[in-house]
């Protein structure tokens, strides 16, 4: 009995936070046939596709960028556009990605998708 009660009132502090543990803490967007997310917890930015899942890490000026919008949209596109231009990109593992990320949102997410790291450098006069 006491831990029925216990779950239930581990169950209502988690919901009074507003806490989702299985939904990336940071932001998701999707606009191009992409969605956009960051994950906070791991400094990990992902793009996906319908087949494929694109991961960035993420420094801490690229955080403070993806935490304001118009700034966010920079990297969105910049990112896109070496996607579309298969410029640093490099194809890896399941096993590598989670070796590395420790992240069960992007396991989730990223499962049976082809997977690619970018290396995130942007054009000179884009963003920093």
């Amino acid at each position: 009995m006491k831990c029925v009660i216990l779950a239930c009132l581990l169950a209502l502090v988690v919901a009074q936070h507003h806490f989702h543990p299985f939904r990336p803490q940071g932001y998701v967007d999707r606009h191009d046939g992409y969605s956009f997310e960051y994950h906070t917890r791991h400094y990990t930015f992902v793009v996906r596709s319908a087949s494929k899942c694109y991961i960035m890490d993420v420094t801490d000026d690229q955080d403070e960028k993806l935490r304001h919008k118009d700034e966010r949209y920079q990297i969105e596109d910049e990112v896109l556009r070496m996607i579309q231009n298969d410029q640093n990109l490099h194809s890896t593992t399941f096993l590598n990605l989670m070796l590395h990320h420790h992240d069960a949102i992007l396991a989730t997410e990223c499962r049976a998708h082809d997977l690619y790291l970018i290396d995130f450098f942007p054009q000179a006069g884009s963003i920093n």
